[in-house]
């Protein structure tokens, strides 16, 4: 018969393997990261949009051809988390843009916002499309060009 201690110490023991399971792959993940940029966004991501671990690092190795694109200098922190929130939350409307950036930096005026989209379209990172009185952004992926 199995005493209760011996239920719970086996308990413990899963949860133990489990716990090691995952620090494996969250292991296995940082060291596919390529580079001291993309590491530094992805934590970055992480962090801002409360992401597990493998899909910061996902989206971070995406986002870094995109940010490549632009000539250097050019982006500034604004347009940085333009193109992250687009990276993690798809396309979004105008507002909706401007809802998630009020998320995460506090403030957002709609006439800047605009500003910058129209900015990046310039440059080839993000795409508009007009629905309507609609805006739809998102951001140009590498297959798109």
């Amino acid at each position: 018969m199995v005493s209760e201690g011996d239920d719970r110490l086996e308990r413990i023991e899963k949860m133990l393997r489990d716990i090691l399971l995952r620090l494996e792959r969250l292991e296995s993940i940082i060291s596919s990261i390529e580079d001291a940029e993309t590491a530094q966004l992805a934590a970055r991501l992480a962090f801002v949009f409360s992401l597990p671990a493998y899909q910061a690092v996902r989206i971070a190795s995406s986002l870094s051809s995109v940010l490549r694109r632009a000539p250097s200098g050019s982006l500034d922190d604004l347009d940085i988390m333009i193109i992250e929130v687009l990276a993690v939350e798809g396309e979004l409307s105008l507002r909706g843009l401007e809802r998630a950036i009020r998320e995460s930096r506090g403030r957002a005026s709609r006439t800047t916002l605009v500003k910058r989209i129209r900015k990046l379209e310039r440059l080839g990172i993000v795409r508009v499309e007009h629905q309507g009185n609609k805006m739809k952004i998102r951001l140009v992926r590498r297959d798109d060009v």
